[in-house]
């Protein structure tokens, strides 16, 4: 259709029983379920409510996945290529400082979540990427991604932000800034 759609992120709550959703589930897990069953769009299905509840999945479904391809530990070039295709699911190390994001781009300077012993405990969408021209940073940082998150559309910018993208596989950011390149 040439319009991005949103599909219903309540639905997966609600319906995938091989995912711990909100409590670790995995993005290639929901990806398996609407390969499987199909996915509603956003106003589709009933209304997002941070919690799991009876799955009321119809019949009719918007879209069904006909694959994916998971590809970790992706360099920069290789996320830049995939992302002008479409969006590319990742896992990141997501910490505390990062809910009290506004707006400008996040360093591992701010958030602190690059060491290789962290593990990934949230799934978001990068979108896109950009590179800084004297806009506000916290800490050096160059070239960024653009995330879309899934704490809504009040938190950050409009739900997504920016994540710096400079020296991944490096000392002190071996798989990206909060491990960004590691899982998608």
């Amino acid at each position: 259709t040439g319009r991005l759609q949103e599909y219903s992120v309540q639905q997966l709550v609600d319906c995938d029983e091989q995912n711990f959703v909100c409590a670790g589930g995995w993005m290639y897990e929901a990806y398996e379920y609407t390969a499987e069953h199909g996915i509603e769009l956003k106003g589709d299905y009933h209304k997002y409510r941070h919690g799991k509840g009876t799955c009321k999945q119809g019949k009719h479904f918007h879209y069904k996945n006909t694959g994916m391809e998971e590809r970790d530990g992706m360099q920069n070039v290789d996320m830049r290529r995939q992302i002008v295709r479409q969006p590319i699911g990742v896992g990141i190390y997501a910490t505390g400082m990062l809910q009290s994001y506004r707006s400008g781009s996040v360093t591992e300077e701010f958030l602190h979540g690059s060491a290789a012993d962290n593990d990934v405990n949230h799934g978001v969408a990068v979108v896109g990427f950009g590179r800084h021209h004297d806009e506000r940073t916290r800490g050096h940082c160059d070239h960024y991604w653009i995330i879309r998150n899934s704490w809504g559309r009040s938190w950050g910018e409009k739900g997504f932000f920016k994540l710096c993208a400079d020296d991944p596989f490096s000392e002190d950011k071996p798989f990206g800034t909060c491990h960004v390149n590691e899982w998608g």
